[in-house]
């Protein structure tokens, strides 16, 4: 693990930053996964919630289409009066959580657009409490290393390729952690970004999750506090080396295998403050 420190100019400059939650489980019988190869087309439960976290950052100076990112960035910009420039949403894209674009499949897709609308209002909720409640903060970053990807171009012998897990191919095994806290030590925020498609469930599941992203979070927060966002890396061909599963048990356990590295970074030394803008 190598960590960097970084915090604002002592001039009476901070980074400001605030987080804010909801929680965005959709209806359990919702229009459900996307995969080809499912045998199902609604959702039979909910094995872990979604959530929306909305980050509020100032210097003091599956798929989410463009049309849905434009509906969460028009609700957010409504309730805080922030230019929709200033509003970036990003996605997971778990396989395994409502279906938010016309499909194959038709059971359960009517509650797709209510429940969209709720995601839209729950991102609104978050991030107006997010600006609520901005406050100075220090930042420390590092890299560390999972093993939880590989390439997923995998290639048969007769030089066909297909979807699978090719540990030979290029792979993208960094982790990138920002963590914010008050300048009393106080947790406020960490980011994670990690390339790999959020796949480890596959065809098999009937549970809504939110892949090994919400797993991630769940212990970065129990082990360090705060809020925990994830930022989806460059995944392209980067898939889980344990994917399509159908035990949910597979997902939580590889989603906390990145918890070492935020363990480490949370033990690095004191900050020290540097000039200019973050």
């Amino acid at each position: 693990m190598r960590s960097e420190n970084f915090a604002m100019s002592a001039e009476n400059q901070f980074l400001l930053a605030a987080a804010g939650r909801r929680c965005t489980s959709p209806p359990p019988n919702i229009a459900h996964g996307g995969w080809g190869a499912q045998k199902h087309e609604q959702a039979e439960g909910i094995d872990m919630d979604l959530w929306v976290t909305a980050l509020a950052l100032s210097d003091n100076i599956q798929i989410l289409t463009n049309q849905r990112a434009d509906q969460i960035r028009a609700a957010v910009s409504r309730a805080t009066g922030l230019p929709t420039q200033n509003i970036r949403a990003c996605a997971t894209h778990t396989h395994s959580g409502p279906v938010p674009y016309k499909s194959w499949i038709e059971k359960g897709y009517e509650m797709v657009g209510p429940w969209f609308e709720n995601v839209a209002r729950w991102s609104a909720e978050a991030a107006t409490e997010a600006l609520g409640n901005l406050q100075p903060v220090q930042l420390r970053a590092g890299r560390g290393a999972c093993h939880i990807n590989s390439n997923r171009r995998a290639i048969t012998a007769s030089g066909e390729r297909f979807l699978g897990v090719n540990p030979d191919g290029p792979c993208d095994r960094e982790v990138i952690v920002v963590k914010l806290d008050t300048p009393e030590g106080k947790p406020v925020a960490t980011l994670v970004n990690y390339a790999c498609h959020p796949t480890i469930m596959g065809p098999p599941n009937r549970l809504i999750t939110p892949d090994y992203p919400g797993a991630m979070k769940r212990v970065v927060e129990q082990a360090v506090g705060g809020k925990c966002v994830f930022l989806q890396g460059s995944a392209g061909d980067q898939g889980p080396v344990q994917g399509f599963q159908g035990d949910v048990k597979v997902y939580r356990n590889l989603g906390t295998i990145q918890h070492p590295f935020e363990r480490e970074l949370s033990r690095s030394g004191a900050l020290r403050r540097t000039a200019g803008q973050v």
